[in-house]
């Protein structure tokens, strides 16, 4: 039979080396039937480096829920139930080692260039919006047919490139927010306040090598 530590091995976003989990209590819920408790026993836990530049890890762990569960029409089965999400390592401002400033000056840039993303989608949807809105002069009014014809030809190539550099720069946007922990709200501070945590998860059971998403999870702000 295999130990925690070898159920989570065969997984190569978890590293070489993994950790015991223990459940500080044991949940439970209210149900037609009045509270009703959840045994959970120890699992174990581990991370692999996901992106060297932002310090960004895989970070993976999992439960056992011998017993399972069932709330209405939800049900926990009875087996592992995995947890899936990523972490970051953040140096302090202090942080005078050189691999920590340039950790450090690569999230400062991400952020930078986020802003100026957002700064020219901003100004890239009201150039659109300003072609949308084009109107030709009411007939009588000093219009030209042909102008007018001209005029949305272009407007049309025009709305065609401004719609693909919108999507470009989506696409990057997308790569930086994956990479770096941009969004504060998005992120929690661990206890050491060296580790950001993406805020939310993914919960899953494993078949063989692969995990069959079953719900999502959420960590608590620390008080």
């Amino acid at each position: 039979m295999m130990t925690n530590k070898e159920i989570l091995a065969v997984d190569a976003l978890m590293g070489s080396t993994l950790q015991t989990v223990v459940p500080l209590e044991q949940p439970s819920f209210i149900s037609v039937s009045g509270s009703e408790s959840i045994v959970v026993k120890p699992g174990a836990y581990g991370c692999q480096i996901q992106d060297v530049d932002s310090n960004q890890y895989a970070l993976r762990w999992y439960l056992d829920f011998p017993n399972g569960a069932k709330r209405n029409d939800v049900v926990l089965p009875q087996e592992h139930i995995y947890f899936l999400t990523r972490c970051w390592l953040v140096p302090s401002s202090s942080c005078t080692e050189e691999y920590g400033g340039m950790m450090l000056l690569a999230l400062e840039n991400a952020r930078r260039e986020k802003k100026h993303i957002l700064s020219t989608m901003e100004l890239t949807n009201a150039r659109l919006n300003k072609i949308k809105n084009y109107s030709p002069l009411p007939a009588g009014k000093n219009n030209n047919l042909l102008g007018d014809i001209v005029q949305k030809a272009f407007n049309f190539r025009h709305v065609i490139k401004l719609k693909g550099r919108n999507k470009e720069l989506q696409s990057r946007l997308d790569v930086l927010e994956r990479t770096y922990p941009l969004d504060d709200d998005k992120v929690i501070i661990g206890p050491t306040k060296d580790v950001w945590y993406e805020k939310e998860g993914v919960i899953a059971v494993k078949k063989k090598s692969k995990y069959l998403w079953i719900g999502r999870f959420k960590f608590r702000d620390l008080l």
